[in-house]
């Protein structure tokens, strides 16, 4: 062969991989349109990426982290199809609530279903509602990622960008990261399913402010069905509440935080039917539905002791958690040993907080630890850690409620303790804050060996 033919004939083959390479996707792309909403669903078109084995499974979520039961949110997506890139249906089967199986993988190219909300299940499909999805018309839309959109197995820790198209004046709240924001369009971005699931968003009309508290910035967004609850009026609540945490931290472990809150009308609305009020924690935001009250001081306690423990989350499970929550798998989960510590000690340290910095009378205080001590007593006598460890079997799960009852009461004893045989230098914050320097977010702990630590 001709040398110069040799050297083309090799910047070709150069040129046709590169080109290749170029074109393979490595991320998801995912389009929704909040506009066209029928009988409470909205489709969703997943671009997916590139497939390098004949048979690949999609997997919406059966548990998800901070959530201790089975939500199996497969059962919410409807009519799911698969294309390769000329637009033909691929075969799919899907196998229990949560994976919808493909075959001819290599040539998936597209994926599209219709996804319905939760919030309007019947109670036998019922999931709390923090941890729900919420597709109301015109209205409000609450989009929990794992009641949206799934991923493919061995592909999880690819990147994700979300295109939304929302009605025109809608607000998106969220901690994620907003490649695009126009008045009709976002551009939400996730480096990998795991930060996409920790990070939920809220669109409606906004109502939104935010404040200052030491090194963090903290967001504030309100949803009100009647309007009688307001940014204006949270933010007189939990300003107060952010600096006390903000002195109990030395300076917080976040450099924002959001509260993305849901209020809906009292004993009227019929998304209350089922389910129940409460928050559930993420990363740099946390979620509410609670009541709206007109009683202002009724709203401010249930706000406070709620936000509370909430936000003292960003202790653990943000920078202290196991492997289990760290490399969590969203199909076949494996709990940690340590919900006495997740969810008990920051009970314990919400209580503590809020009465150490006249949040909370200390009859108060004394009326919680007792009212702790009388419903723990209600649950069998079991292992804590055998009971965190199996929470998601039958015989356990109904036990969970005991996390904020005895786990707390956990907390107090061990606070206790420690003072005892330090003389009084040494408490469990000063423990956990020791362990959140060994360990941080990026750094779990193996799961068995978190009291040799401790000890």
């Amino acid at each position: 062969m001709n040398p110069l033919n040799s050297i083309c004939l090799k910047i070709a083959v150069a040129l046709v991989f590169t080109a290749t390479s170029v074109v393979a996707q490595n991320k998801y792309e995912i389009s929704t349109d909040l506009t066209k909403v029928k009988r409470d669903r909205v489709k969703v078109v997943v671009k997916t990426p590139e497939v390098k084995q004949d048979t690949v499974d999609w997997v919406v979520p059966k548990v998800i982290p901070g959530s201790y039961s089975v939500k199996d949110f497969g059962r919410f997506v409807d009519k799911f199809k698969a294309y390769d890139a000329k637009g033909k249906k691929l075969k799919v089967k899907k196998e229990g609530n949560n994976v919808f199986r493909i075959a001819d993988a290599t040539r998936l190219a597209r994926i599209e279903y219709l996804v319905n909300d939760t919030w309007d299940a019947s109670n036998d499909n019922f999931i709390f509602q923090p941890g729900g999805t919420n597709i109301q018309a015109k209205k409000n839309f609450v989009i929990n990622h794992q009641g949206f959109w799934g991923y493919l197995e061995g592909y999880k820790m690819l990147p994700y960008e979300i295109s939304i198209k929302k009605p025109k004046g809608f607000y998106g709240s969220t901690a994620l990261v907003k490649k695009l924001e126009t008045d009709e369009k976002d551009i939400l971005f996730a480096q990998d399913y795991v930060r996409l699931v920790d990070n939920p968003v809220m669109y409606c009309l906004p109502d939104t402010l935010s404040f200052m508290s030491g090194n963090t910035r903290v967001y504030i967004s309100v949803f009100s069905e009647t309007g009688v609850v307001s940014s204006s009026q949270m933010q007189e609540f939990l300003t107060p509440l952010a600096s006390s945490l903000t002195r109990f931290f030395g300076g917080m472990p976040v450099d924002k935080y959001h509260f993305i809150m849901y209020f809906p009308e009292f004993k009227k609305s019929p998304i209350t039917q089922y389910g129940g009020y409460g928050a559930l924690e993420h990363s740099f935001s946390s979620f509410y539905f609670l009541p709206e009250m007109d009683s202002r001081e009724r709203l401010k306690s249930m706000v406070l002791s709620i936000a509370a423990h909430e936000f003292l989350h960003i202790l653990t499970p943000l920078n202290i958690h196991s492997e289990e929550i760290a490399n969590f798998d969203f199909r076949n989960p494996t709990m940690s040993q340590h919900l006495w510590m997740y969810e008990g000690v920051t009970e314990y340290f919400a209580d503590l907080i809020q009465v150490r910095n006249n949040l909370m009378t200390y009859a108060g205080f004394k009326d919680e630890i007792r009212e702790k001590i009388t419903k723990a007593a209600e649950y069998p006598d079991v292992s804590f850690t055998e009971m965190s460890k199996n929470i998601l079997t039958p015989e356990y799960k109904d036990m969970y409620l005991n996390v904020y009852h005895k786990g707390a009461l956990f907390g107090l004893l061990l606070d206790i303790r420690l003072h005892e045989l330090s003389d009084g230098k040494m408490g469990l914050k000063d423990l956990m804050l020791n362990l959140s320097e060994k360990f941080g977010p990026d750094q779990p702990f193996i799961d068995d060996d978190l009291i040799h630590h401790i000890m």
